[in-house]
Parts: C-alpha cells; sequence; structure tokens
C-alpha cells in the first residue's frame, strides 16, 4: 500500500510539470484582458486623433486668415465620449468597463506582478480619460465660439500641445506594461515548443519584431533605421512563408472558415505589403499636400503603416491575436501601436487686405518655425510675435542630478553636443531656488559639479562644457553617487529627479535595477532616462526598463524635441502638487 502511493505521489508531481508552472485559468484569462484593454485603448486614442488633427488644421486656417476672413469662417469640433461606447469594440465591452473587470480580479495575478500591471494599465487609463476631457473643452471651445475672443487661441494650442505630450507619454507606458504581461507569461505558462500554434506564432513574432521597429524608426523620422529594418523583415516574411505548412503539420481542421494557416498566411502576407510601403517611404519624395508641415514620416507611420499593423486598418496584430484565440495551448497576444499625434503650429497671421500695403519699407519676418515637438505652457505675445516656448514659471523647485553617460561611444554630434547643448539651454531658465549636479560615469563615476544653485550658471554651464567622451562606462557606481548627491540636496515637496542621459552602449549590471526601485521607494527621488543616438530597439527597451523602476518617464531625445523634452522634466512637478 506505501509502496502504491509512493508510486502514485511520483505520477502526480511528473504530471504536474508537464502541465507547466501555471494551470491558473483566471491569470490566462487576465493575461488576455490586459492585452485586450491595451489595444481598445490604442483604437480610442486613434478616433481621438482623427478629430484633433482635424481640429488642428482648421484652427491654423482660422489663425492665419485676415480679420476680415475670420468673421466667416465658423470652427467645428464633435466631441464623442469615445470610452464608453462599445459600439467601437469587438467585444462589445468598452474600455471603462473592461478596466473595472480587470481590477476586480487582480488578487489572480501573483503580488510580484500585480502592482506594476495595475500601475501602467492605470497609467494609460488616466491618459484617455485626460485627452477625452480635453476633446470636451475644445468642443466647448469652438460650439460657443471661444476662438474669437480667445487672443491668438492660446488655449486651443495648450490643449493640443498637452494632447501631443499624452499621445507621447502612452507609447512608453503601453511598452513598459506589455514587458509586464510578457515576463508574466513566461513565469506562469510553459506551453510545448513543438506545437503546431507554438511554431506558428514563432516564425510570425520574427516577422513582426522587425515590422514594429520599423515603425519605431518612422517615429523618429530615421531614414537610415527604416532601411535597416526593411532588410531584416524582407528575410523573416521570406522564411515564415516558407515554413508554412512545416510549422502546421499533422492540423486537423474542422472549419474551413476557422482555419489558423489562413490567419498565418495573412499575417505574412500583410507584412510583405508593410515593407513594401515602407521602401516606397524611402523612395517617393511626394505626399499629400496636407501633411506637408507634419512631415513624411509621420504621414507614412500613421495612414501607410498603422493602416497595415493595427486594428483599425485590419492589420497584422489583430489577425496574429486571432491565430492566439485559435491555439490549443496557452500563448500571449499581442499589443498594437499607438497612433502618432503633432501640433502643427500657424504661420504669422496675415495683415488685413484692407490695412495698407508696406511693400519696400521695413521687410516681412520671416515665418517663425517653432519646434515640433514643443510642448506644454506655450505663451504667446499680442503681436505676430512666434508662440513662445515652455517655462518653468509654475513649476515647483527642482532638484536634479543629470547622470551623464560621457563614455567613448557618446562622441556623435547627435550625443554628447547635442546632450551639452540642449542641457545648457534649461539652465539659462532656472530660477533661483532651483539647484542642479553633474556625475559622469565614464570608466571611474566622478562628481563633474555638486549640487550647485542655478544662481551660479556660468559655473554649471561652464562645467558642461567641460565635458569629454572618453573611456567605458560604469553606470552602478554612477547611480549610486547621483542618488547620494539627491538624497543630500533634497527639496521637499520640489521636484527631485535623476536625469539619466546615455545612447545605451554599456552592460546593465544585475544589481542596478534593484538599487533603483529601492531608492526610488526610501525617498521620492525618480529617474527618467535620455537616449541619446539613432533608435535601437534593444538599447531602448533597456533604457525604457530603468525609467520605469525609477518611476520616471523614458524620452528619446533628437535635436528637434530636446528643449522640449529636459522643459517637460522640468515641469513634471507642480507648485501645490
Amino acid at each position: 500500500m506505501k509502496r502504491l502511493l509512493f508510486l502514485l505521489i511520483i505520477l502526480v508531481s511528473v504530471q504536474s510539470r508537464a502541465q507547466g508552472p501555471s494551470e491558473d485559468p483566471c491569470v490566462r484569462e487576465l493575461l488576455s484582458e490586459y492585452v485586450k484593454l491595451t489595444n481598445d485603448n490604442m483604437h480610442a486614442l486613434w478616433v481621438f486623433h482623427a478629430q484633433l488633427e482635424a481640429f488642428n488644421l482648421d484652427l491654423n486656417a482660422f489663425h492665419e486668415a485676415s480679420p476680415n476672413e475670420q468673421g466667416s469662417v465658423q470652427l467645428t469640433y464633435k466631441h464623442e465620449n469615445i470610452l464608453r461606447q462599445a459600439a467601437y469594440y469587438p467585444s462589445g465591452m468598452n474600455p471603462e468597463v473592461r478596466f473595472r473587470y480587470i481590477v476586480g480580479k487582480e488578487n489572480c495575478i501573483p503580488e510580484l506582478f500585480r502592482e506594476p500591471l495595475n500601475k501602467h494599465i492605470s497609467q494609460i487609463r488616466e491618459i484617455l480619460l485626460e485627452v477625452t476631457g480635453l476633446s470636451e473643452q475644445l468642443d466647448r471651445y469652438a460650439r460657443n465660439g471661444e476662438y474669437r475672443t480667445d487672443p491668438e487661441q492660446k488655449r486651443a494650442y495648450d490643449w493640443l500641445l498637452r494632447c501631443y505630450v499624452l499621445y507621447h507619454d502612452v507609447s512608453v507606458i503601453k511598452d513598459a506594461l506589455y514587458y509586464e504581461l510578457n515576463k508574466l507569461y513566461r513565469e506562469t505558462e510553459d506551453p510545448d515548443p513543438d506545437n503546431v500554434f507554438a511554431r506558428s506564432t514563432r516564425s510570425l513574432m520574427a516577422v513582426i519584431v522587425p515590422a514594429r521597429a520599423i515603425l519605431k524608426s518612422l517615429k523618429a523620422d530615421n531614414a537610415r533605421m527604416v532601411r535597416s529594418n526593411i532588410g531584416r523583415l524582407e528575410a523573416a516574411v521570406s522564411r515564415a512563408q516558407s515554413e508554412l505548412n512545416s510549422n502546421f503539420e499533422g492540423l486537423v481542421v474542422t472549419d474551413p472558415n476557422n482555419d489558423p494557416r489562413n490567419y498565418y498566411s495573412y499575417v505574412a502576407g500583410i507584412a510583405e505589403d508593410l515593407r513594401i510601403v515602407s521602401q516606397d517611404y524611402l523612395n517617393l519624395a511626394d505626399f499629400p499636400e496636407k501633411y506637408k508641415k507634419h512631415g513624411k514620416a509621420y504621414y507614412y507611420y500613421n495612414y501607410k503603416h498603422l493602416q497595415l499593423y493595427d486594428r483599425f486598418g485590419e492589420g497584422m496584430i489583430e489577425r496574429y491575436n486571432m491565430l492566439v484565440d485559435a491555439a490549443d495551448i496557452p500563448l500571449l497576444k499581442m499589443v498594437e501601436e499607438p497612433v502618432l499625434f503633432k501640433v502643427v503650429m500657424p504661420d504669422k497671421q496675415r495683415q488685413d487686405e484692407a490695412a495698407p500695403q508696406t511693400a519696400g519699407l521695413t521687410p516681412e519676418p520671416e515665418p517663425v518655425v517653432v519646434p515640433k515637438d514643443t510642448v506644454v505652457n506655450v505663451a504667446v505675445t499680442p503681436e505676430p510675435a512666434p508662440l513662445a516656448a515652455p517655462t518653468l514659471e509654475n513649476a515647483a523647485p527642482i532638484n536634479f542630478v543629470f547622470l551623464l553617460d560621457v563614455s567613448s561611444s557618446m562622441e556623435g554630434k547627435e550625443k554628447l553636443p547635442l546632450l551639452k547643448s540642449s542641457f545648457k539651454y534649461l539652465i539659462t531658465q532656472m530660477r533661483p531656488q532651483d539647484r542642479v549636479a553633474i556625475v559622469t560615469y565614464s570608466g571611474k563615476a566622478r562628481v563633474a559639479l555638486p549640487s550647485t544653485s542655478s544662481i551660479e550658471k556660468n559655473r554649471i554651464i561652464a562645467a558642461i562644457d567641460g565635458l569629454r567622451s572618453e573611456g567605458q562606462t560604469d553606470a552602478l557606481e554612477g547611480t549610486v553617487l547621483a542618488y547620494r548627491i539627491a538624497q543630500k540636496s533634497f527639496i521637499a515637496e520640489g521636484n527631485n529627479r535623476i536625469i539619466m542621459a546615455s545612447d545605451g552602449y554599456f552592460r546593465i549590471p544585475e544589481a542596478l535595477p534593484r538599487l533603483i526601485s529601492e531608492r526610488v521607494s526610501q525617498q521620492d527621488i525618480r529617474l527618467s532616462v535620455f537616449y541619446f543616438g539613432q533608435p535601437e530597439e534593444r538599447a531602448m527597451e533597456r533604457l525604457e526598463r530603468l525609467a520605469d523602476f525609477g518611476k520616471g518617464n523614458f524620452r528619446y531625445i533628437s535635436e528637434e524635441n530636446a528643449t522640449a523634452m529636459l522643459l517637460e522634466e522640468a515641469n513634471a512637478v507642480k507648485m501645490g502638487d
């Protein structure tokens, strides 16, 4: 009898291991629900985007019209509370209902993953709610004719610029959320790698990764990276098409209308279409006049590539997720990419047609070009002067520690030189109550500047000018040093923040994420990460994770957005928050 019981225990143990680390259907269901909710939110952002983009262009036309012409212009904006309308979503469940459903079952999720998952999905929800509120304000603004009494239409441009920031932030948060979902999936599921669905999704994942990399390269308007990823995508599509029969070998299909091979073929085929439009982006110089100020990359990303990638265009991610639904093993669905939103600022206002002509006298000034990524708090003068950049007028006192990678890989002009010029600009905007320190982590970490009042602007700028790229990178020692300085100069109710700037070419030791998590929980000192250089998906993902551990922001920095992103960090905490 004892021998029989012993054999039974061994048999149960072996069977348990064969089934994988988790048999909890609640976890499996919530993994799918998190992805569905994320994709529903991406879809809602697309619907709002269409309204915001059209209003932006109409607002510019009104702003640029002469006073005589403005009298006959009627701006319109139709707000819809998309978050509460089930008709927009395939399942008939709107995002608000699905969010409450997930939160109600959060105890299914292991405690280690519960906090980051709910934090990220709540952040996305808050962004959608704020976009909804801004959409309502624009509706009232247009309906009540407030644009006629709003000098230079400042309030409307402020709201649009705030939407730009929110659309940018949701992209970063969405990636952090999916990272946690993927980690939880690997922790709780162990599907048979030889299963036909496991094989087929692996082949398609090799296609989706370079397709997504093309999208990220387009967002950065980086033609070189688009070209590089086209080659990766072409090879992956060719391989996936050749593997179709072997991947599904032995599969018996009872319903020809629901054949998983159709989903597989669709993804591979539409990925080839995406490769073609990517080549068009590189080769074709012309695109619709309506989007000339947005730029060619913006047009192709939103109206060519996303149509082939996201749900609203019946894209590759939708069909991949259908394949996952058809699988007889637990697999993780994919998330969609958010639409890109940019605010096109107006040219200077034209003079009244009845005004006297002044040709030949004082030359007319050139139209002012506001940086395309300029963000909140735009100030406007009554004259036809440019819309001004954000200020620190309402920001909480600042305690920044610049944690700077000055290793030899940072030599390029889009790296250390851009870092220095943008950081120096921020220093010129700082107030007497603001403080700055600089820690470098090339070779041995060192303090290039102790915490210094911005009153001593010349001293701070001299320290920035003295930075040189050389040696290897020791991020762990530099981060420890940066936190030590930030703690010593901590400002109660201030914006206490470490800004790590790097191109990502360094090893992240295992202790670094743990160190960042511990320090941010002990004292409210956030860590944001600024990525300099050409966008490389793997490096960007690693740095995004550090920003997530530090409860800060991840920013891709280019020449066009560098000062705006720094000012956004400086305004991250407002007085009275």
